[in-house]
């Protein structure tokens, strides 16, 4: 996800953008109404602080690391997936800016157990019924390093495979020389995976 712009309007696009992807990738009859709010607030608090304090006209990719938390409720509605830049942890991808960090590890000393939920490398473990997972990552990123995206193909129980780019900052592969390649990366996993789709519901039928 990229948010352009480096001001206020941005820190608010984050927390809105924040809440509009956790409410698509958590299941939220599965969860009580208070702690839909704490997901929220969770990402939402940390996401103002670094744009507000550090101005960057970059996104973070949030849906990316959420994904991991739906691909672990057995209620989800997915059959492949691509995941792209998304951090091994909250914790290892914040520790890059200092006063961000900071409010992080309140947050985490104040709410534990939302901490333990978006552990992304070990809920990449729990995948429930996915066909196969498509992992994109940039060699110039250095919010998201590569070792982050290999750590998770690695803890994962599905099908996998590994894309890279070679010239994107984070979530800007679109921006930069290897965007065709992306896209035509894009859409032959996304038609193998339809094809497995469509022969696995004509055995099943």
């Amino acid at each position: 996800m990229v948010i352009p712009g480096n001001d206020l309007i941005a820190g608010s696009a984050i927390t809105l953008g924040t809440i509009q992807m956790i409410v698509r990738a958590i299941n939220i009859d599965s969860l009580p109404v208070g702690e839909n709010t704490m997901y929220f607030l969770y990402m939402g608090i940390i996401g103002n602080i670094l744009w507000l304090t550090y101005q960057y006209r970059k996104g973070a990719n949030y849906s990316a690391m959420y994904s991991t938390v739906a691909f672990a409720d057995v209620k989800h509605k997915f059959d492949f997936a691509i995941v792209e830049s998304s951090s091994t942890t909250l914790a290892e991808f914040w520790v890059q800016f200092p006063f961000a960090y900071k409010v992080l590890k309140t947050l985490s000393v104040m709410m534990p157990k939302y901490e333990k939920k978006i552990d992304f490398k070990a809920q990449i473990k729990e995948v429930k019924h996915l066909q196969s997972i498509l992992f994109m990552y940039s060699e110039n990123d250095s919010w998201v390093p590569v070792h982050m995206g290999k750590k998770l193909q690695e803890n994962t129980n599905v099908s996998t495979e590994f894309w890279l780019a070679k010239d994107a900052e984070h979530a800007e592969i679109m921006k930069s020389t290897d965007k065709e390649k992306y896209q035509a990366r894009i859409l032959k996993f996304f038609n193998q995976e339809v094809v497995k789709y469509n022969d696995s519901k004509v055995k099943g039928a």
